[in-house]
């Protein structure tokens, strides 16, 4: 009878160590994944991403692989829905294969929200997609409102909501450019550079001009911004 306790103690234990080796190799495989989409998405959470890359096929089988292991992982779910969306940025522009590839990418981006629903950046990527596909009506609205909320003091998800307020402006509904102009004045205030050189790449001056009327600093970085821009200096 001992014996018999014995052996199944030691089944026990070892049943765990497996377990525990198992989840160890999920845990490194989705760091290792996420390490490798992550360091060619320089531009991801505003409204471009990188293109390209010769080991896209390898981070796709690693992300497959690792999402097997961890399929609960919403980090997982983001890595791979940015790997689509870099593949779409291949496709021909407005192609069906653009379009498929963008809306399996925007599937994995919820998925990956369902499971972080407080991440701002989660939010972001949806409504990048969103804006790409041309899904701007009431929804797109809301959807950045709540983001705008959660991210306006992340430096990160500000920067990339500014992004989008300002391609998305003339698509959006009077309470979404209400939060547009809210988060111009809350980055005017944390990263004025970035904000005005983004007015200045997306030609929307008429937005932010009447923001910097009062602060003579603003006003000599935004004309030194649209110099350079116009080749000038």
């Amino acid at each position: 009878m001992r014996v018999r306790a014995r052996q199944g103690l030691v089944g026990t234990l070892l049943g765990l160590v497996a377990l525990a080796c198992c989840w160890s190799l999920a845990s490194a495989f989705a760091s290792v994944a996420a390490w490798q989409a992550g360091r060619i998405s320089g531009d991801a959470p505003g409204v471009r991403v990188v293109t390209g890359g010769a080991d896209d096929h390898a981070i796709r089988r690693l992300l497959a692989l690792a999402r097997r292991l961890e399929p609960a992982d919403p980090r997982l779910a983001d890595q791979f829905a940015l790997y689509l969306e870099r593949q779409a940025g291949q496709a021909a522009p407005r192609s069906d294969l653009e379009h498929r590839l963008l809306t399996q990418a925007r599937e994995r981006y919820v998925e990956g929200v369902r499971g972080r629903p407080t991440w701002p950046l989660g939010l972001t990527s949806v409504l990048r997609i969103d804006f790409k596909l041309g899904l701007w009506g009431g929804a797109f609205n809301r959807l950045y409102a709540r983001a705008a909320e959660l991210g306006r003091s992340e430096p990160v998800s500000l920067g990339a909501l500014i992004d989008l307020g300002l391609a998305a402006w003339p698509v959006l509904e009077p309470d979404g450019r209400r939060e547009v102009l809210a988060l111009l004045r809350h980055g005017l205030r944390c990263d004025p550079h970035h904000l005005l050189e983004q007015a200045v790449r997306l030609h929307r001056g008429a937005l932010v001009e009447p923001l910097l009327a009062s602060d003579p600093a603003l006003v000599r970085l935004y004309a030194d911004l649209r110099a350079r821009a116009a080749g000038l200096r």
